[in-house]
């Protein structure tokens, strides 16, 4: 049960992270849009690992990975994340 709600809110976090930078780019393609949209791929990654990981039985390991999330964004205003 633990680790289907842990999938579940995972999915929707990554999904939420992941989805409205793409609708934005597809709504303008101007190159700030596409770079925010693969940098918010990129960075929302470990949420998507974390999902994957609940799924798999490991509810902890997911939300520890989906943990790096905020040090991901963080890191990604600093260097490139690309």
């Amino acid at each position: 049960m633990a680790g289907a709600v842990a999938q579940a809110g995972l999915a929707g976090w990554y999904a939420a992270q992941f989805g409205s930078p793409q609708a934005r780019a597809v709504a303008d393609p101007s190159a700030a849009r596409v770079r925010a949209a693969v940098t918010a791929g990129i960075v929302s990654l470990p949420a998507l690992q974390g999902a994957l990981a609940a799924r798999a039985g490991a509810p902890r390991i997911g939300l520890a990975l989906a943990a790096v999330v905020p040090l991901a964004r963080r890191l990604a205003r600093k260097l490139s994340p690309t």
